[in-house]
This record gives C-alpha cells, sequence and structure tokens, in this order.
C-alpha cells in the first residue's frame, strides 16, 4: 500500500490526482487512524522507507503555487514526524524546513496553510538541530506573521502559533506537549465559536425589542 501510493504521487499527471494521493496518505499517517497506535506507526515508518517523504517534499517544491498540495504536503509532514526524530532529521536533510516556510510565506492569506504549517514546525522543533535550522531559516518571523495576520479569523492558528513560538523561543527543558498546555492555551472549536456568535446575536435583538 505504501510503496503504491509513493508512485501514484511520483506518476501523477494531473494535480487533482496528486492532491487525492497526498489527502489519501494524510489519513493513512495520522496518528489516530483507528483503536491500535500502532497501525499509524506502521504506515509512518513504511512510508518513510520507501521514499515517501522526499516525494511529498519535492512535489511542495514543484507545485508551490497550488493551494491543496501545499496544505495536503504540510499535514503529511506534520504527520510523519509524529514522536520520531530521525524523520524530523531527515526532513531537514531534504529540505523540508524551506519547503514549508516558503509555502506559508506564499500563501500568507490561506489559513488552512498557516493552520497546518505551524503544526508541523511546532512538532518539528521537538529535536534541538532541527529547531536551530527552524530559526535560523527564519521561521520564528514566519509564525510571527502567520499569528499577527490571522488575529482575528483563524482561532486555531493562535494556539498552534503560540505553542510553535514557546518551543522555538524556549530552551529544551521547557518544551511540551500538545496536551500539556490544555491549562493555559485551549484550542476552541468552530462550532464554540458559532453557538457565542448566535447568542450574542440573540442579545442584541432582545434589546432591539
Amino acid at each position: 500500500m505504501t510503496l503504491k501510493l509513493v508512485q501514484a504521487l511520483e506518476w501523477a499527471t494531473s494535480e487533482d490526482e496528486i492532491i487525492g494521493t497526498l489527502r489519501t496518505i494524510v489519513w493513512y499517517t495520522n496518528k489516530n487512524i483507528n483503536e491500535d497506535p500502532m497501525v499509524g506507526s506502521y504506515y509512518r515508518n513504511e512510508l518513510v522507507r520507501v521514499g515517501g517523504l522526499k516525494a511529498m517534499i519535492q512535489t511542495m517544491k514543484k507545485y508551490k503555487h497550488v493551494v491543496e498540495i501545499q496544505n495536503a504536503a504540510c499535514q503529511g509532514l506534520f504527520n510523519l514526524a509524529y514522536e520520531n526524530d530521525k524523520v524530523r532529521v531527515l526532513i531537514v536533510q531534504l529540505g523540508g524546513i524551506g519547503t514549508i516556510l516558503g509555502a506559508m510565506e506564499t500563501h500568507l492569506d490561506k489559513e488552512e496553510i498557516q493552520y497546518h504549517g505551524l503544526q508541523a514546525l511546532w512538532r518539528l522543533s521537538f529535536h534541538c538541530s532541527v529547531r536551530r535550522m527552524v530559526v535560523e531559516s527564519g521561521g520564528t518571523e514566519v509564525v510571527q506573521r502567520a499569528v499577527a495576520v490571522h488575529a482575528t479569523s483563524h482561532r486555531n492558528i493562535q494556539f498552534w502559533g503560540r505553542l510553535a513560538l514557546r518551543h522555538l523561543e524556549a530552551p529544551p527543558k521547557y518544551h511540551k506537549s500538545y496536551n500539556e498546555y490544555s491549562d493555559d492555551v485551549r484550542e476552541i472549536p468552530e462550532w464554540v465559536i458559532d453557538l457565542l456568535f448566535v447568542l450574542v446575536m440573540l442579545v442584541l435583538l432582545c434589546f432591539a425589542c
């Protein structure tokens, strides 16, 4: 399965084929693919072993201006770097840091790319050498711009931006996992925001009557 996915990505003749293949890779490499976390781990390791990581980064470089490709690839890199320092280093060696930062800079107005790019940078920054490379490549400034540009339009960008900045600016001993931030930083579901908006509108209507 993993080899076929990589071949499909390398041999694809249209952008739609590439997008579909990348989305399949994202699904298979998700750490929560089902109740058995070993399944997600197996697919991640196998995909890297057969050259999937290299194929994804090369695809990002080739299709820099295709939003859906950049977005799905950032999601894939985020998944593949889960609890694996060797993969994080390999992403650097393949030029992945510059590719992620380039996607975020090129598509600064695209919320989903900023969102998934920030996730990928946060996860990669768990490795000290990778974190240093991100900072030296201008990663801190890219994260700060993403947070500033999307200050009011996407709450989850604020969440992941804060996580990424804490990792990039703090010594390793202060690094935390996603769950350890739950007491001081929370990702706000879209339905909660919508509900609050409806409640505010109802209150305003009551006053108007």
